[in-house]
C-alpha cells in the first residue's frame, strides 16, 4: 500500500503540474489575443479608409482622367465640381457637363496643362 500511495502523490502532483502550465499557458493565449485584438482595433480606427468623396466639395477645380483614344489615355482638366453622388463626381468642363467614376478624379495639379498638351 504504502507503493500505492506514493504513486497517487506523484500522480497528483504531475496532474497538478501539467494543470499549472495549461491554465499558464492558455492565459498567456488569451492576454496575447486581447493585444492583437486591441491592436487591430486601433489600427482599423486609425486607417480607417475616407470616402473618396469627402476628398472633393462643390466648386473644386479637378481633373479626370478619360480614353480620349485607343492610343491616349490623359487627364481632362480644369473641371469645376458641380455635383458630388457616391462614387460619381459630375464636373463642368467647358461647355460638357460630365459624369466620372470618383477614383478618376483627383485635385487640378497647376502641372497638368502641360502634360495634356497634344
Amino acid at each position: 500500500m504504502p507503493e500505492n500511495t506514493e504513486y497517487n502523490h506523484q500522480t497528483v502532483r504531475s496532474e497538478n503540474k501539467l494543470y499549472n502550465y495549461l491554465k499558464l499557458h492558455n492565459l498567456a493565449r488569451e492576454n496575447l489575443m486581447r493585444a492583437e485584438n486591441s491592436d487591430r482595433v486601433k489600427a482599423a480606427m486609425e486607417n480607417r479608409g475616407s470616402s473618396r468623396a469627402q476628398l472633393f466639395r462643390v466648386n473644386d477645380i479637378v481633373a479626370y482622367f478619360r480614353n480620349c483614344t485607343k492610343s491616349h489615355q490623359a487627364w481632362q482638366g480644369p473641371a469645376n465640381a458641380i455635383g458630388i453622388d457616391k462614387n460619381i463626381i459630375i464636373v463642368k468642363h467647358g461647355q460638357r457637363t460630365v459624369n466620372a467614376n470618383i477614383r478618376d478624379a483627383r485635385k487640378f495639379l497647376k502641372d497638368d496643362d502641360k502634360r495634356n498638351a497634344w
